[in-house]
């Protein structure tokens, strides 16, 4: 890390600098400018310690200390940091932020990785990011994201790990954990709330459950809100019995989640608490389980038998059942194929022994590992301890078909079929490939068979014949493995690929309106598979203003399923126009090209640029620019004014070569509205306006400039400076005698300018002059008139030098001598 220490000190004579370390001299090498910066490459702790400038000159000299310290940690997740969340939860599609921002000094490098993954992740691809913070962020979510990702921070002081689970879903996810703290006083609201993320924007069903009971919606303590991809659940006044296991279930379309949350209800000690009927609450501890009343405790000594089939005999003991009987036993599974995944594969209501057993049927060619888990009242208990050894199934034919099964035409000759493989659990024996059947819808022959080429979840089909472009075929798909043939998939249909059509609208007429509206009619093209060769999406209308430019036509177009359209064109304009029909493959042939016609003239747009050039207390001058759209030919301007609340309406032509406007104030320091607005043969257009208060000019007249020296091109004036209001400057009026152009000289720099010189003047003329302050929004009264003769001969017309009209060259007197001051140094 580069840090740079300013010491910024001011002196006459020019200042040196000097650095120190901890009363070292740093020299020159160390990082140390001849401009009081000290830069320096922070390495280490030895970098600490306080740095002293000394800022000096013959006068005397200034000091500046820093203390500057460097911390050194090493790489961990503690206060102030965040680790991965437990579990993060996404929808397929979506995106999601894994979460890793840990302390330490220098500042640590993060690295990910995947559990059982060799991809790497790295800082920046299509797939992952990780950002500045560290956290990874990983796009387009699929399945097969789902896992543990572990973050690693890194510094050379140390290193530390922390992991999360991914938890993908199809279609619907929930997101946010159901309630911020698991833990209630007694007599406090209950807030839980279930959001969800789905990939399309469609309505989301939620059902809430407590101990596996659904609750109503409302009762006098309990009311569920249910919006459209999140719901609450509130629970007022809370008690004894409201503790236990809340579920939230979410449906969309054909799918479901749900999400769970353990609720203790405490006192306001934390300790146990007593309900008005005596019974004892739970007790407020960090595992449920170890309560006095909550879910039962962990089954025990959990077997199984050998496995000769699919079916095979679970065995379990019953475990604490914490003050509630247990009703239910959940039988859970996990395979090699996600060792990290448990899922049920069965629910037994045999509670009444102490020991007993459950026939359950498992999938073949699968290593699986059993465990156990009981309920009661106040929901799911802890897991059973899992089976020692791996159950192994034997193999067997498929028993599913592949799903989500779609063609698509993608060449006029060619289909291309895609499919969702069978997850490996539904594999049932080594050797999984893929076959599908097909034939044109209505033919008599039959299907025809394909391998899937292994390893692909697609196969093109590729027809030999020429007239198959836009036809409809139907097919399905067979998963085989070494044992034989599974089943069929449903029969489903696609159209091979199209061309693009053959036919034109005819007929082809447009028609403009008074309004500029372009209103078209044709007659309908033929949409048989011959003519159309596709399907029919509909007609596309263009229209172009250049008759040369006919490609630029694609960037102007309306699209209709009807034979008419009409769209809004611009005033004043030549149009041409095109219709032609089109499908997925691309445009048809034109019709004929209609037009030129133009459209009829319309009001134009306000002036551009309206604005005060310059103002005066008897004066305002104005500019403007042509309306941005004209709309037709501008004739002329009309420009009007008034002060301001009800004074006396003033209008004025102004024609098209001018674009400038001088108006003679008849009352001045009065405010006024002044407007203009652009005319064509349609009529006038919006109106730009301005509103300005001349009480705001400068008032005060300043006394008559003084002539220091008169030559031969040049004059020299000086005036009293105005001090009694604030201004911005002064402005010289001069002309010659007979003239009646009046120069101007603005000195605006400074309002200590009272000295200028005006050149360029004739030599032999008599010139008269006039001075008068300006501030921000315009010039005040002008002073009276003084005169010169300039000297040497006066030039004849027509022969003097040719003189700019531009301002006058202006060279100012300094008329204050500054003491010479020696400031006595400051650092910053």
């Amino acid at each position: 890390t580069t840090i740079s220490f300013h010491c910024i000190a001011t002196g006459v004579p020019a200042v040196t600098y000097r650095w120190y370390l901890n009363g070292q001299l740093l020299e020159p090498s160390d990082g140390v400018s001849t401009t009081g910066t000290l830069t320096i490459t922070v390495k280490s702790s030895k970098s600490s310690g306080y740095y002293q400038c000394i800022a000096s000159n013959r006068h005397g000299e200034a000091m500046m200390t820093i203390r500057f310290s460097v911390l050194e940690t090493p790489a961990a997740f503690g206060p102030l940091s965040t680790s991965p969340a437990e579990t993060t939860h996404a929808v397929v599609g979506s995106f999601a932020q894994i979460f890793c921002i840990p302390t330490g000094a220098p500042k640590p490098t993060i690295t990910w990785k995947k559990i059982n993954d060799t991809t790497e992740i790295s800082k920046k691809s299509d797939k992952y990011t990780i950002l500045p913070t560290g956290t990874l962020k990983i796009n387009n979510i699929q399945l097969s994201d789902s896992g543990i990702y572990e973050c690693t921070a890194k510094n050379r002081l140390g290193s530390a790990t922390r992991s999360g689970v991914l938890e993908v879903t199809d279609g619907i996810a929930i997101t946010e954990p159901l309630a911020v703290s698991d833990a209630v006083i007694v007599g406090d609201t209950i807030l839980l709330k279930c959001v969800t993320s789905c990939v399309q924007d469609i309505e989301v069903i939620f059902t809430w459950y407590r101990s596996q009971h659904k609750l109503n919606s409302i009762t006098p303590r309990t009311n569920i809100i249910r919006e459209k991809t999140s719901s609450t659940l509130t629970i007022l006044n809370s008690t004894s019995k409201d503790a236990g296991y809340y579920t939230c279930k979410a449906q969309w379309a054909n799918k479901s989640v749900e999400r769970k949350i353990f609720i203790i209800v405490t006192g306001p000690n934390g300790h146990e608490v007593t309900d008005k009927e005596g019974h004892p609450d739970v007790v407020s501890t960090d595992k449920p389980a170890r309560s006095k009343f909550g879910p039962p405790g962990k089954p025990l000594f959990v077997s199984a038998t050998e496995s000769s089939g699919t079916s095979v005999q679970i065995f379990w003991s019953k475990g604490r059942d914490n003050g509630s009987p247990i009703v239910k036993m959940h039988i859970q599974a996990r395979t090699m194929f996600e060792p990290e995944k448990w899922f049920t594969v069965k629910v037994s209501n045999k509670t009444d022994k102490e020991r007993d057993n459950e026939s359950v049927e498992l999938s073949p060619w699968v290593d699986y590992k059993i465990r156990v888990i009981a309920e009661n009242m106040y929901g799911l208990g802890e897991p059973s301890a899992e089976t020692i050894k791996w159950i192994k199934t034997p193999i067997a034919k498929p028993t599913k078909f592949p799903l989500n099964v779609v063609g698509k035409g993608t060449a006029p000759n060619e289909l291309k079929i895609t499919f969702q493989p069978l997850e490996e659990i539904d594999q049932n024996a080594p050797g999984i490939n893929y076959v599908v059947y097909y034939k044109e819808v209505h033919s008599s022959y039959e299907m025809i068979k394909e391998n899937v080429p292994k390893g692909q979840t697609f196969i093109k089909i590729v027809l030999s014949s020429q007239d198959t472009f836009y036809k409809l075929y139907e097919f399905q798909l067979q998963a085989r493995n070494s044992v034989g043939d599974g089943p069929l998939s449903p029969l489903q249909t696609a159209y091979t690929g199209e061309r693009t059509p053959l036919v034109f609208p005819t007929n082809f007429k447009v028609e403009i309106t008074k309004d500029c509206t372009a209103r078209a009619y044709w007659d309908e093209v033929a949409k048989d598979r011959l003519s159309m060769r596709g399907r029919f999406l509909g007609y596309k209308f263009f229209y172009w203003e250049n008759p040369l430019e006919k490609n630029a036509r694609n960037e102007l177009y309306l699209t209709t399923h009807s034979n008419s359209a009409s769209v809004k064109l611009l005033p004043n304009t030549e149009y041409y126009f095109e219709v032609l029909a089109y499908n997925s493959a691309g445009d048809g042939p034109s019709s004929s090209t209609f037009g030129p016609l133009k459209t009829p003239e319309s009001v134009p747009s306000i002036p551009a640029n309206f604005k005060i050039q310059e103002a005066s207390i008897d004066y305002a001058i104005f500019s403007w620019n042509e309306p941005l759209l004209p709309n037709g030919k501008i004739r002329h301007y009309i420009f009007w004014y008034f002060h301001l609340p009800n004074g006396t309406f003033q209008e004025e032509i102004v024609y098209i070569d001018e674009l400038i406007k001088r108006v003679e104030i008849p009352n001045s320091y009065k405010t006024y509205q002044f407007e203009i607005a652009a005319v064509t043969g349609a009529g006038m257009g919006e109106s730009a306006k301005i509103t300005f208060d001349f009480s705001k000019l400068p008032k005060i007249k300043p006394n008559a400039p003084a002539i220091t020296m008169t030559g031969k091109s040049a004059v020299v004036l000086t005036w009293a400076p105005v001090t009694e209001i604030k201004i911005t400057g002064y402005k010289v009026f001069y002309w010659e005698e007979g003239s009646s152009e009046k120069k101007e000289a603005a000195l605006n720099e400074s309002t200590d300018d009272v000295v200028t010189t005006i050149h360029g003047l004739n030599s032999g003329t008599l010139y008269f002059f006039q001075v008068a302050v300006e501030n921000m929004y315009g010039v005040g009264p002008r002073s009276d008139i003084v005169s010169t003769l300039t000297t040497g001969p006066r030039v004849k017309s027509g022969k003097q030098d040719k003189i700019s009209s531009a301002a006058s060259v202006r060279s100012s007197v300094l008329l204050l001598i500054l003491p010479f001051i020696v400031a006595l140094l400051v650092p910053r």
